[in-house]
């Protein structure tokens, strides 16, 4: 019944350390910083996530590849298989922009 309180409430899954998942985020190449994280249960061994990425400039063509890499390390350490990131590029030339995207690592079957 407390868990499904927790998961109702939408609290960080037990297990997981905010810091530890921004230091894994920030590890990814071209990531500079990670702002606005938030990480909840769906249920007892799935979870969900929602950042703001900023990225170096010199990595806007490898935007792809950056989310793809932050999925796979979230989904491997923290069970986290649905994410929504959007992407902030620093110091990007004028008219880049900022690139928004949604992610679903689907890889596991999950809806």
């Amino acid at each position: 019944m407390l868990e499904a309180s927790h998961i109702l409430l939408e609290g960080v899954p037990r297990g997981i350390e905010l810091n530890e998942v921004v230091e894994d985020i920030r590890s990814v190449e071209g990531v500079l910083g990670v702002h606005s994280l938030n990480v909840w249960g769906i249920c007892h061994n799935i979870h969900a996530l929602s950042a703001r990425v900023e990225t170096d400039g010199r990595y806007v063509y490898r935007q792809g590849a950056i989310l793809r890499d932050i999925n796979e390390r979230l989904a491997e350490r923290y069970h986290i298989f649905y994410t929504t990131l959007q992407v902030e590029c620093s110091r990007c030339e004028e008219g880049a922009g900022v690139l928004r995207g949604m992610v679903h690592n689907n890889e596991h079957g999950f809806p």
